[in-house]
This record gives structure tokens, sequence and C-alpha cells, in this order.
């Protein structure tokens, strides 16, 4: 049943081009950020738990 609804929209293919070029962009983006953030921010949040 979801295979003949799906089958009937048009441009459906695309979907999933877009949806892995958005996952690879935010991925790529938050692997840059979290190379390039200084030493003392990431030792300050991996304490902030412990923090009272």
């Amino acid at each position: 049943m979801i295979k003949q609804a799906l089958a009937q929209v048009n441009g459906i293919e695309y979907y999933g081009i877009i949806s892995m070029f958005i996952f690879v962009t935010i991925f790529v983006a938050v692997s840059v950020w979290t190379a390039t953030t200084s030493e003392k921010y990431k030792s300050r949040m991996e304490n902030l738990p412990l923090d009272d």
C-alpha cells in the first residue's frame, strides 16, 4: 500500500538525494566545528555535568 502511494508522487526520487545531501552537510559542519573548537571550551563542556 505504501509503495503504491509513493509511486504516485511526482519527483519522489529526489527526496532521498536531498535528505542525504542535508545529512552530509550537517555532519561535515558539526565535524569541522568540533575539530576547530578550542581545548578550553571542550574542557569546560566536559566538566559541566560534574560542576555544582
